[in-house]
């Protein structure tokens, strides 16, 4: 007898910006959901599927209140690969100005309440969780959003997540797509340097624009400007080694190897900080004092190309000023070059 395959949906994100409706879609599709999910029963989990009246689909919600889970989260996710339970994070957001005018309309108490004032918990919470995106499959951002229109999203995204985990299960040779993507990104967020370089050579030959997809997701949100050049420029070397008829398959292996290598390693042992984006104080320090010529170029003239490519939704884009004769000289040789091959190349 096939051994049933086991879904998990983990909800989670801002107070305010719609677990709850969320959590609502799930239930009407008959899926066993819990809502404020205490850590103590992940080691349980099997026995859940068992237990519920539709054994292979659960869903369950986490917000700020389970700090013990944000802090134990990678521990967590790892229990579920041992337990084989296949698992999606959905991670909900909204403008700060939005949820404060949901909060005085509905007049709840935010779950948080450390601070005195409203806006003070919800930046408090705003830090606390900001792990949670990197880490998500699926990011909404429910500012504009109405919850029909909402549903209607999940809808779409999440039939079309589950979808193409089937289609990908044909394509496997040791390790099952979905399970290679979740493991590569946990092991670049833990900073697993020889694990990651496996995993990511695996993933970029199985799927190109997947592997660049988590290098650029994890980039754009990084306080270290240098993920998003490296990254920007390992895959344009990558694009013309493929266009490369005269090489040999494996000369052009050994290439894009060395290339992956390259930005895999410095990604695990570079600063592991994520940028605050609701914070103008960290946003402009990291504007003025973390960014260069280059950086700013390529952000510039590529940012919309990307974001559209890959449908990345964990950022925000940043309007950067640029004085290009001051900050050329600024530079650092290597990447002036870098930077006059953009400008002719581009």
């Amino acid at each position: 007898m096939d051994k049933m395959k086991k879904e998990l949906v983990i909800i989670t994100g801002m107070s305010g910006a719609g677990k709850s409706e969320a959590m609502k879609f799930f239930e009407d599709r008959e899926y066993f959901c819990i809502d404020n999910f205490p850590i103590n029963l992940f080691q349980y989990l099997n026995e859940i599927f068992i237990s519920s009246g539709k054994r292979n689909q659960v869903a369950i919600a986490i917000d700020v209140r389970n700090q013990e889970f944000i802090e134990q989260l990678t521990k967590q996710l790892e229990i579920l690969d041992k337990e084989e339970i296949s698992h999606t994070m959905i991670y909900l957001d909204a403008r700060t100005d939005v949820l404060l005018s949901r909060y005085e309309l509905s007049r709840r108490k935010h779950p948080l309440n450390m601070y005195d004032t409203l806006l003070a918990n919800i930046k408090a919470e705003r830090k606390i969780i900001k792990d949670f995106m990197v880490k998500a499959d699926l990011v909404i951002d429910t500012s504009t959003l109405t919850v029909k229109k909402l549903q209607e999203i999940l809808e779409k995204e999440f039939s079309e997540t589950y979808k193409e985990k089937e289609k990908r299960i044909d394509r496997m040779s040791k390790m099952e797509f979905s399970k290679l993507k979740d493991s590569y990104r946990r092991a670049l967020i833990n900073a697993s340097a020889e694990h990651s370089v496996k995993l990511g050579n695996e993933l970029m030959y199985r799927d190109k624009k997947v592997f660049f997809e988590i290098m650029y997701n994890f980039s754009l949100v990084s306080c270290d400007s240098n993920k998003f050049i490296k990254t920007y420029f390992a895959e344009k070397m990558i694009d013309e080694i493929d266009k490369n008829e005269k090489g040999s398959f494996s000369e052009n292996r050994i290439f894009k190897d060395e290339i992956i290598k390259n930005v895999i390693n410095y990604f695990i042992k570079s600063d592991r900080e994520f940028l605050d984006f609701e914070s103008e104080t960290d946003m402009k320090y990291f504007m003025e004092n973390k960014t260069d010529l280059l950086y700013k170029k390529i952000y510039i003239e590529k940012y919309d190309e990307i974001i559209k490519k890959y449908d990345i939704k964990t950022v925000r884009k940043i309007n950067f000023e640029v004085n290009e004769k001051k900050e050329y000289n600024d530079l650092s040789e290597s990447k002036k070059k870098l930077y006059d091959f953009f400008t002719k190349n581009k």
